[in-house]
């Protein structure tokens, strides 16, 4: 389990790497020269998961964080080096329209700008957070969408993936056929995060409506969507017949994981099922 700290330069191609460990065992972890100043970079910068990549500059700000992308060593070297280039660029107009934005008269003017700017900025780059917080405040300029602001806003901040809850909340409402393609991204990010009873009954709602609406822009990512609601229906509901439908449904868009495919077969043929009462005797 590892952080990588990887600093570029001003003006360079060049790449320093520190990494971190935070191994599980006793004995690695006795082997961890300063866990003390592992655990305070950790929490400095605010480490969610392993392992983790993040891209700084020479004065220690982060540009960029990313991950591991499911590609060979060159590959992933290759695309550090383009998404580097990519988010430090970002992160300065970011800055400059943060000063723009404090400066404005037309502020809904630099609201547009920054909306743009979201929509280019490389996933896991640092300038989205500021840049989000510009377009968050085409939501307050432009509250009953009059102009076309807060749905423009909306937009850029959802498919963006830096949406938060009541963002996202909006976004259904302003969006509950799928017209733009905001019911399914919400939806989609929501089954990631589900916590509790609460979240599963949420979930499967937004489930629904999407199912119902049948609009669909993103194959790939519905189709994960009713599979997840075919598990949820069968495991935590028990409704066979339902689940079926979603499983059915989520097989026909054609888009699952390999690994996936099995179970939606198991709720069709009602071997899940049968498995379910199984486990319950």
């Amino acid at each position: 389990i590892m952080v990588a700290f990887i600093f570029n330069f001003e003006n360079s191609d060049k790449f320093i790497l520190v990494s971190l460990d935070f191994p599980q065992g006793k004995e690695a972890m006795d082997r961890v020269p300063n866990p003390e100043r592992n655990k305070e970079l950790s929490a400095k910068y605010a480490i969610e998961y392993f392992p983790s990549v993040l891209l700084m500059n020479s004065a220690g700000e982060e540009f960029m964080r990313t991950s591991n992308i499911g590609v060979g060593a060159t590959e992933y070297v290759e695309h550090i080096k383009t998404s580097a280039t990519k988010a430090r660029q970002a992160l300065v107009m970011a800055q400059a329209l943060k000063q723009k934005y404090a400066k404005a008269d037309d502020k809904a003017a630099v609201v547009r700008e920054a909306v743009v700017a979201l929509k280019d900025t490389p996933e896991g780059a640092s300038a989205g957070s500021t840049l989000a917080e510009i377009v968050r405040q085409g939501i307050v300029l432009d509250p009953e969408n009059k102009t076309g602001l807060k749905k423009d806003s909306l937009v850029a901040l959802v498919m963006s993936g830096v949406s938060s809850p009541g963002e996202n909340a909006l976004a259904i409402e302003m969006d509950p056929k799928n017209e733009l393609g905001l019911l399914e991204t919400v939806v989609s990010k929501e089954y990631q995060g589900i916590q509790g009873p609460e979240g599963v009954t949420a979930f499967l709602a937004h489930a629904q409506t999407l199912f119902d609406c049948g609009k669909i822009h993103d194959v790939s990512k519905v189709s994960m969507v009713f599979a997840v609601t075919a598990y949820f229906e069968m495991n935590e509901n028990g409704n066979a017949e339902k689940a079926k439908i979603f499983a059915e449904k989520a097989l026909a868009l054609g888009s699952l994981p390999e690994n996936v495919i099995p179970m939606m077969n198991q709720i069709i043929s009602g071997e899940a099922e049968a498995e379910s009462e199984e486990d319950g005797q």
